[in-house]
């Protein structure tokens, strides 16, 4: 599918700096890059940023580039996976029922995409009610599914998501965005808000426009303010359909306690595109905050450079990306509790789904 997207010049909307900021980003030089060794490393800064596929799909790509880009592309692996990763979405769907709403990409690739293969997914996201957290992971389990634990605090139920192993594709189900103890997020709310979908011929739901914004703005302060680029182009495609959602999405953030992060994502994701640095953009930004903790933000916690974190700076700016001391102490409370926890849990043998009692 992704050779045909190609082939067929594909013309997904974009934001229109995207390519001169993966060039300056990737090689210091403007877009077009006019040597081999430059169109090679823009090629693969596409490919590590999840943009490849729709650097193939432009119609008018310099033979420079173009050529980069079939190379990067030479095997199939990265198209192979992402068959793969869709296989494991409906598979994933049938097992866990109607119950369950759409995240990250396996929302965006069928909705604000031209063409689903244009998206790449490394792995499945899905939200389901806290109060069937505990079902979804037997039945998961019963189907083959084989839990991931990277710490002791993913081990414990209370932790926001639990990934599987599933046939193969990494599958994380959520049932919530984040830790609870960081935010006041109503998912009664973000539950009753959902929009019935149908993918993959599989009747199911995804986040409501508003919800949708929001999420995205959490997640890309979840991930240290340095997610891959194609996160700013889903957020920069989510509000192209959904002008009206940044909105409501800040006023989320005003209620459940997400203010700072809002913030710091909208502000980052202005840095990197300025498509999403409008004065309507900024208005709505500096909504959110005083002017003083805007000040602190942009200036000891925005990145400097967009290069990975350290485990210190991860933890300086998850720390001040929450709202208040009050919930710093509660989740470092709630992270010590859920450490000790799974490092219990972790030495009880647990008995195997449908195993006698």
């Amino acid at each position: 599918m992704l050779q045909s997207a190609a082939m067929a010049g594909l013309r997904q909307p974009l934001p229109p700096s995207l390519w001169e900021v993966v060039a300056l980003r990737a090689t210091g030089a403007r877009w077009p890059p006019e040597t081999q060794s430059r169109a090679e490393l823009v090629a693969r800064a596409c490919l590590d940023e999840g943009l490849l596929p729709l650097l193939q799909a432009e119609p008018a790509l310099p033979p420079l580039v173009r050529d980069a880009a079939r190379r990067a592309m030479a095997s199939r692996l990265h198209v192979d996976r992402d068959h793969a990763v869709r296989r494991g979405l409906r598979r994933g769907l049938e097992v866990i029922g109607s119950e369950v709403v759409l995240l990250k990409g396996s929302d965006f690739a069928h909705r604000l995409y031209v063409d689903p293969s244009l998206r790449p997914m490394s792995d499945v996201d899905l939200l389901v009610p806290l109060a069937r957290a505990a079902v979804v992971r037997a039945d998961l389990e019963r189907a083959g599914a084989v839990p991931i634990f990277h710490g002791p605090a993913t081990r414990v139920a209370s932790h926001h998501e639990i990934a599987f192993d599933f046939e193969g594709t990494l599958l994380d189900v959520h049932h919530s965005f984040v830790q609870r103890a960081r935010h006041r997020i109503d998912y009664d709310a973000v539950c009753s808000a959902r929009i019935p979908v149908d993918v993959l011929g599989i009747r199911t739901a995804r986040l409501c426009d508003v919800d949708v914004v929001h999420y995205l703005l959490l997640s890309i302060a979840k991930d240290s303010l340095t997610p891959r680029l194609l996160r700013f182009v889903d957020l920069w495609l989510a509000l192209r359909a959904a002008p009206q959602a940044l909105e409501g999405a800040l006023e989320r953030a005003h209620r459940w306690s997400t203010a700072r992060a809002a913030y710091a994502a909208l502000a980052e994701a202005g840095r990197i595109l300025p498509e999403l640095d409008g004065e309507s953009h900024r208005r709505a930004r500096e909504s959110l905050l005083p002017a003083s903790q805007r000040r602190w933000i942009d200036r000891y916690v925005l990145p400097r450079a967009p290069v990975a974190p350290t485990r210190a700076v991860q933890l300086w700016r998850k720390l001040w990306l929450l709202d208040d001391a009050r919930r710093r102490t509660m989740f470092f409370v709630y992270h010590a509790g859920a450490v000790a926890q799974g490092l219990w849990v972790g030495c009880v043998p647990r008995p195997r789904p449908g195993a006698a009692r």
